[in-house]
């Protein structure tokens, strides 16, 4: 399932990308994997990450929740394995009006 995703991403043109992740969305759905609900036809929500670093208290993205089930591995692990930006969040929070 994700490597066809992913191959799509990359052939994908930019116009395309967004019914690659609509595309995306709608298979995490369909397995239960989605961890916030996301209404048919859209791949995301947009939600605010707080940081440690003083240049980077707060960021916006617009991301694909999922839960720790979709990753072949502990949540233990996954935490571990972070890098960068990552290791530097110390909350996240759905933003209003999503």
């Amino acid at each position: 399932m994700p490597g066809d995703i992913f191959g799509r991403l990359i052939r994908a043109s930019r116009e395309d990308h967004r019914s690659v992740l609509i595309d995306f969305a709608d298979m995490l759905r369909d397995r239960g994997l989605l961890a916030w609900h996301i209404s048919e036809g859209l791949f995301g929500l947009k939600f605010l990450f707080r940081s440690s670093l003083p240049a980077l208290p707060e960021m916006t993205f617009v991301t694909i929740p999922t839960k720790a089930e979709l990753f072949p591995i502990l949540p233990s692990e996954l935490e571990r394995n972070k890098t960068d930006y990552l290791r530097t969040i110390v909350s996240v929070n759905v933003r209003a009006g999503t």
